[in-house]
């Protein structure tokens, strides 16, 4: 069994599809407590933001304003699921 890297969340199985892959995640807390740099992706920041929202420490995302360019719901969506996001930077805890 590969050693996990501190902070990093285990899965269950990865399956990969023509469009992108679908991730099964395993029961437990996720930690959370990390900084993430999207580098202007919005994929990452949307992924981050979700993870944060069952872990047991904020995550901060250093920048979710491309957010808009896929999905321009989300961040309203996420603030209604209890997400903490101001002047384009994401605080997400449970």
């Amino acid at each position: 069994m590969p050693r996990q890297r501190p902070g990093c969340v285990p899965i269950a199985s990865r399956f990969e599809v023509d469009d992108g892959m679908i991730v099964e995640g395993r029961a437990g807390t996720v930690a959370g407590g990390g900084h993430v740099v999207t580098h202007m992706d919005h994929r990452i920041a949307m992924c981050f933001m979700v993870m944060g929202l069952a872990s047991t420490k904020p995550v901060t995302i250093d920048d979710c304003s491309m957010i808009a360019t896929s999905f321009p719901e989300f961040v309203p969506l996420m603030r209604g699921l209890g997400a903490r996001i101001g002047n384009d930077v994401a605080s997400v805890s449970a």
